[in-house]
């Protein structure tokens, strides 16, 4: 993934992806959180359509060594190729790059609490005042074993 790739999928995201990132996200401008997640170690990867336009970004924040916090933004577009996203993650949990992933999640967006829950997170808890706004985040892990 480079920073074109996230900067246009920033730009470009969805509604809900939007209202994520504006409770998630310690810095509020789209290209200064893009860059500065690009830089941050981990794993993080595009989703090109068949045009090779991005249409997703997802990513593994390394929090600690084999703890990392997953991160996902997308197009409109994403949902004609979210298998490979779903590939993408499968291949990461089945190499055990990381003994644990980490997803936070806005208690109001069901559908990313029930796509976290089908790639196989287990709810832990309510993280109160966890964001960056301060309110309340989901927590959810993937861990294998």
């Amino acid at each position: 993934m480079t920073l074109d790739h996230l900067q246009t999928v920033m730009h470009n995201m969805r509604p809900q992806d939007r209202i994520e990132f504006e409770t998630i996200a310690d810095q509020k401008d789209l290209d200064t959180w893009a860059s500065n997640y690009v830089a941050l170690p981990g794993f993080n990867w595009a989703v090109l359509n068949s045009a090779r336009a991005p249409v997703a970004c997802v990513g593994f924040r390394e929090i600690a060594q084999g703890v990392a916090v997953a991160w996902f933004v997308a197009t409109e577009a994403w949902k004609r190729h979210a298998k490979s996203t779903t590939r993408a993650f499968r291949i990461m949990s089945r190499n055990r790059i990381y003994r644990r992933i980490e997803a936070y999640v806005n208690p109001e967006n069901v559908k990313a609490q029930q796509y976290v829950r089908w790639l196989g997170f287990q709810y832990e808890g309510n993280c109160r005042r966890r964001a960056a706004n301060g309110s309340d985040l989901l927590q959810y892990a993937f861990t294998e074993g």
